[in-house]
């Protein structure tokens, strides 16, 4: 991991931090660099994980053992948290448009959309 990064755990940190002093009435410009703060670094470790994938050594199955380990790894609680976002993500993914990603990704967004229309559906 580069050193410029942001380190997720600073940043929420840092954000609980703020919401337990000041609450969430009010926040304005700090609730937006606190929001942005969050993405920015969620953006740059997701990318980490992604460009793990770009190896010959590295296999699927690696992969998602190592997400899930870190996942069941943590607080039941934030288990379901973390899966909700997940599901909200492949379901944000499935809805992109075409001249959202490149074409030799379409089966992975063709494949969201199916899982993203699975869930909803299940959810009825």
């Amino acid at each position: 991991m580069n050193n410029d990064n942001i380190k997720l755990k600073d940043v929420y940190t840092n954000n609980y931090n703020y919401y337990k002093e000041f609450g969430t009435e009010g926040q304005g410009d700090a609730s937006v660099k606190a929001c942005d703060d969050v993405t920015k670094a969620i953006t740059e470790h997701m990318s980490e994980l992604v460009d793990v994938t770009n190896s010959s050594v590295v296999s699927y199955d690696m992969v998602a053992e190592g997400i899930v380990k870190g996942i069941t790894s943590n607080h039941r609680t934030l288990q379901n948290e973390f899966m909700i976002s997940l599901v909200k993500a492949i379901q944000t993914y499935g809805n992109l448009d075409e001249n959202q990603y490149d074409p030799r990704n379409e089966w992975a967004v063709k494949d969201c959309k199916v899982m993203s229309d699975a869930i909803d559906e299940a959810r009825k």
